[in-house]
């Protein structure tokens, strides 16, 4: 049971800067190139960080 805690929390401190690093990179990519219509159609078919899992997007649009 305690070994699963810590397991837990190991997993959480690795994706937390991963999802992070990834959020400002999106936000940074949408200020640079969100107005090019190609570049958005490529951020809402190409899954960000791992390749199978289908997120799209961290941020939220608006």
């Amino acid at each position: 049971m305690h070994n699963e805690s810590r397991r837990d929390s190991t997993v959480f401190l690795v994706n937390n800067p991963v999802f992070d690093g990834a959020k400002r990179m999106e936000k940074r990519q949408m200020k640079q190139y969100g107005d090019k219509p190609a570049y958005r159609e490529y951020a809402d078919k190409t899954p960000i960080i791992l390749p199978l899992l289908p997120i799209y997007h961290l941020n939220k649009k608006g």
